[in-house]
């Protein structure tokens, strides 16, 4: 075939048709794969639109169930509804029930599920009783705002779900319930009309599963758990997307979403074939059109090929010519695209003469030189700046040899250069010296390289850029490394010496030869081969390395040095800096034997101190023993008179021996915090103070606090007020309660008993929190007398109070503002006090407290009978061992369990304590610590070591009330500790609890048997 015969073979409108053809399949798959991409993408939209419409169900529900929950706190609130009277019933229950026709009715109920009041009247006349409704149940259980499961209402006769709100008494206890039951039939979740299509479900269930609403309810599934097997597997999901069948049959894609208030998830399902739908409609559009392009993009392709054929043929003569070395100007004719590539054609010839220009001035105006030569040497071409660098002219260099143009020792240079170039071929990089003709001498860093031209020759070419003023600077550093006063070594990877300086010749005695033929394990005298190779992986991962080593000299001596390694990533190579330490060393020997001097001075001097310390310590134990004789010596004759009080105000008589007998108890209570107060210092201020850790919450520590000092208050006239705000007291923390509620007692009580008017008022506030604990600020404010600025800096010292005038006046000792600043020291805190004289005073401390697990709901304690009756009724007869040697506590002791029905049987101390243990069972034992004969820890380590009574109960009752004491009498296998002096209340609430328990653990044993 010819290649005329070629051409038409292979002629444009072919190529055209296969290029056609060729990018016709390729983009077919695109297309495709864009339209499946799109179908998925109509899928993602209509399942993300089900996902908002989801949220939006549940955002407008959770918004109503919250307005609901403001009413019903509201309602909650109201004097009215807050005394639960079924014949006095808040009218604002009628007006509301009238204004939300959302909502069923609005019933008040008691505790036991008796509904009091009701805005719509029952049909059968008398009001029902819920006390038995799961959803009562529920509310009740958790004490707290609840909704409840669906169910038909006894009184509205319709499909309901009951929100509830606890209503509390003047303790702050639940005493009942205000309820609002939403009538479902009205139900409507605010979704835009017309947002779904047909077949869409969406509604609610609660978490037990149970369907709460359904727009569309044709089976009558509303109150009943729903059992579809994928619907019950997605649901505990609580926020998701899931595909199910419904209970009609048909397959949704179905959005959920939680509503946490109500225990609720919103739901909603779209027929998964209505999606599928849309979405093919979609692609099949696509294909259609994805068709008719391809038939158009062929027709065009053809009228195209038709039209340029000829005109690109004349361009490709004139290509040929070109190539040829003819200079033709392509003919401007044919369409625009073949015009504009023969302009193209013809601008490259216009343009070549102008690029030659411009690279010439690219080289002329760089300060990299070029140059241009034949094999035989002679220079054909030369930058302007290489000229004027050298000072030579086109004249002087064109068409010239290098022994033409240069001295003979640089002519030299070049040509060998020149002639190893020519044998290698390629490109080759080199550092050249050149003169110029007047004298200067430059470095170069050249380029060069051989190329063959279209006649065959072969030709040098060469770039080099100017290094003189690096080389200087290489040249310098060379210097100073040479001159150094520190030795330098540039060391391989394997460890030999590549470089060295003058002055690590110096150090070892070696020269400069002998010195590259060694390697660093012949020098360092402690380096091993394996040691070399380490540091030399740890220079490379860090960059850097510093040590001291000991290298070996010539002569044999040995010098210590102190090394410095850096690496070189590129060149592979470790530079090294060797400083002699010898000097230094002998200097650190000399620091050494005078510390070692000094440490011998210190140690006598310490051996000093030691007796000191001892003498001080031999002192503190001493008072550490007399605080706690101290403490045993005042409880007990306190426990005497205080008991005996008790005992003589049981029995009653005429009110002004009861009001003589009450001050009387009131000087011993302040008599006893004196005693507490003082202790309490004593120990803080030794260091034998140590605070508890264990879980609380602040509701539970202003509840202590309320039942303590109401009384006190009112006696003077006085409200108590607590602000506390409700997510911050119902919090578990960890800490300290018992002397964080200390704090508050003292400012309290200094607050009472300061104050003649208004209302003294606790209160707590949040300052910071983080993930591990949070700081809060505790205050309490009164209107009392005030006090003078001038005595607020000294307040919180010890044995300090304001004005003695006032100490006479309410008495007090000043200890416990003291004590309050010590335990919010120790709690991380600190404490402080605004006050104006005749207006009132404001006491606050700060606290950090650890944050606690989350811990259960607290339910309300139920009202009870007091200990004292429900041990004569319960444990009336049985038998407890009293061990006490002291005989007016024994008196005191004996009537109070005899009064609480109990038998008593009487041992003087330890010893005939446990004798009666050892033959005989009793209930519970009551045992002191100090005693003759032997004391209550060793009586109860032999009573729990053998006879009758080793899972008695054994309850300290002693004098000794520091912590430790109580810690040795759990230890000794005591069960619980009262420090005396004894409260009959507190006595009884222990009893009472030990008897309980003991009961439990029999009940549950004889099941068991």
């Amino acid at each position: 075939m010819s290649r005329g015969d070629a051409v038409r073979a292979y002629s444009i409108r072919s190529r055209l048709l296969l290029l056609v053809v060729a990018l016709a399949l390729p983009l077919a798959l695109m297309i495709a794969y864009a339209v499946h991409q799109q179908m998925q993408l109509n899928i993602d939209r209509a399942k993300e639109s089900l996902r908002t419409l989801a949220g939006v169900m549940a955002n407008n529900t959770g918004e109503h169930i919250a307005q609901a929950r403001q009413t019903l706190e509201m309602l909650a609130a109201r004097p009215l509804i807050r005394q639960l009277d079924a014949h006095r019933c808040d009218p604002l229950l009628d007006e509301l029930f009238t204004l939300m026709p959302a909502y069923a009715n609005v019933v008040s109920t008691d505790l036991a599920g008796r509904t009091l009041c009701s805005a719509l009247r029952s049909p059968a006349g008398t009001l029902p009783d819920v006390g038995a409704m799961p959803w009562f149940g529920e509310f009740r259980d958790k004490g707290r705002f609840a909704v409840g499961s669906p169910h038909w209402g006894p009184i509205s006769g319709k499909w309901v779900s009951v929100m509830s709100m606890p209503v509390l008494d003047g303790e702050g206890r639940l005493a009942g319930g205000i309820h609002l039951p939403i009538d479902l039939s009205l139900f409507n979740p605010g979704l835009p009309e017309g947002a779904l299509p047909p077949g869409s479900r969406y509604g609610f269930v609660d978490a037990r599963g149970v369907l709460v609403w359904r727009n569309v309810d044709p089976e009558g599934s509303v109150g009943q758990r729903l059992n579809l097997p994928a619907f019950v597997r997605a649901m505990p999901l609580r926020e998701g997307e899931f595909e199910a069948e419904g209970t009609d049959g048909v397959r949704r894609f179905f959005a959920v979403r939680p509503l946490p208030e109500a225990g609720w998830t919103a739901f909603i399902g779209m027929p998964v074939e209505h999606i599928y739908d849309q979405a093919r409609h979609g692609a099949l559009l696509a294909t259609v059109v994805l068709v008719v392009l391809l038939l158009l993009l062929a027709a065009i392709s053809l009228r195209i090929a038709h039209g340029i054929a000829k005109p690109v043929a004349d361009l490709a003569g004139v290509a040929r010519d070109i190539h040829a070395g003819r200079i033709v100007r392509a003919r401007r004719e044919g369409p625009a695209e073949v015009v504009a590539v023969a302009d193209e054609f013809n601008a490259m010839l216009d343009a070549s003469g102008e690029s030659e220009r411009r690279l010439r001035a690219f080289l002329n105006n760089s300060a990299i030189i070029a140059w241009l030569k034949r094999e035989d040497g002679r220079l054909l071409f030369a930058s302007d700046n290489f000229l004027a660098h050298f000072g030579l002219s086109g004249e002087e260099v064109q068409g010239r040899s290098d022994r033409e143009i240069w001295s003979p020792e640089i002519a030299d240079t070049f040509q060998r250069s020149d002639a190893d170039l020519l044998a290698r071929g390629g490109s080759h990089e080199l550092v050249e010296l050149a003169v110029t003709p007047d004298g200067r001498r430059s470095w170069w860093l050249s380029n060069k390289f051989v190329f063959e031209g279209r006649d065959g020759e072969r030709y040098l070419g060469g770039v080099a850029v100017d290094i003189t003023e690096r080389k200087q600077v290489a040249d310098r550093n060379e210097e100073i490394l040479r001159t150094a006063l520190d030795g330098y070594w540039l060391v391989c990877r394997d460890g030999r010496l590549r470089e060295v300086n003058v002055r690590a010749c110096e150090m070892l005695g070696y020269s400069n030869e002998e010195m590259l033929r060694l390697g660093i394990e012949e020098i360092d005298v402690a380096e091993r081969r394996e040691l070399i190779v380490s540091r030399m992986q740890q220079v490379v991962e860090r960059g850097g390395l510093i040590f001291e080593s000991l290298h070996r000299r010539k002569d044999g001596g040995v010098v210590a040095v102190e090394i410095s390694v850096g690496f070189l990533p590129e060149e592979g190579l470790f530079p090294v800096f060797i400083r002699d330490i010898g000097e230094r060393k002998r200097h650190e020997r000399a620091i050494g034997e005078l510390n070692a001097r000094l440490e011998r001075r210190v140690a006598e001097r310490t051996a000093e101190l030691l007796v000191a310390k001892d003498a001080a310590e031999a002192a503190s134990h001493a008072k550490s023993a007399f605080l706690a004789n101290m403490s045993h010596e005042l409880r007990t004759p306190m426990n005497a008179i205080m008991g005996m009080l008790a005992l003589l105000m049981r029995r009653g008589g005429d009110e002004r021996l009861l009001e003589q007998l009450r001050k009387i108890d009131r000087a011993s209570r302040h008599l006893l915090g004196i005693i507490n107060d003082v202790l309490d210092l004593s120990k803080i201020e030794s260091g034998h103070f140590s605070l508890l850790n264990a879980p609380f919450r602040l509701e539970e520590v202003f509840e202590q606090l309320r039942s303590v000092l109401v009384d006190g208050a009112a006696e003077r006239g006085l409200s108590l007020r607590i602000e506390a705000p409700p997510a911050l007291v119902t919090r578990q923390l960890q800490g300290d309660a018992q002397h964080l509620a200390q704090i508050w007692m003292n400012f309290a009580g200094n607050a009472i008993k300061f104050s003649e008017r208004g209302e003294v008022v606790l209160a707590v506030e949040l300052l910071a929190e983080d993930e591990h604990a949070l700081l809060i600020r505790g205050e309490v404010r009164d209107q009392g007398i005030g006090i003078e600025l001038d005595v607020l800096p000294r307040l919180f010292s010890a044995f300090e109070q304001a004005d003695n005038s006032m100490a006479r006046k309410y008495g007090g000792t000043g200890l416990g503002l003291a004590i309050s600043k010590r335990l919010a020291q120790m709690m991380g805190g600190e404490v402080g006090v605004e006050s104006v004289p005749g207006a009132g005073s404001r006491f606050w401390f700060t606290a950090r407290l650890a944050l606690g697990g989350a811990g259960r709901a607290r339910r309300p304690r139920p009202q009870r009978l007091p200990s004292e009756e429900i041990l004569r009724r319960d444990f009336a007869g049985r038998m407890v061992l009293l061990v006490e040697d002291e005989p007016v506590n024994q008196e005191v002791s004996r009537t109070l369990l005899a009064e609480a029905g109990l038998r008593v049987d009487l041992a003087d101390d330890g010893l005939i304590a446990v004798e009666r243990a050892t033959g005989c069972k009793y209930a519970l034992i009551l045992m002191d610590m100090q005693m003759p004969n032997m004391n209550g820890l060793d009586a109860a380590r032999a009573i729990r070591a053998a006879g009758a009574n080793r899972e008695t109960p054994i309850i300290a009752m002693t004098a000794n009330a520091y912590d430790e004491d109580r810690q040795r009498c759990l230890v000794a296998g005591m069960n619980a500790h009262i420090g005396k002096p004894v409260s009959p209340q507190l006595l009884f609430d222990t009893l009472l609890d030990w008897l309980s328990r003991e009961r439990r653990a029999q009940d549950s044993g004889g099941e068991e048997g």
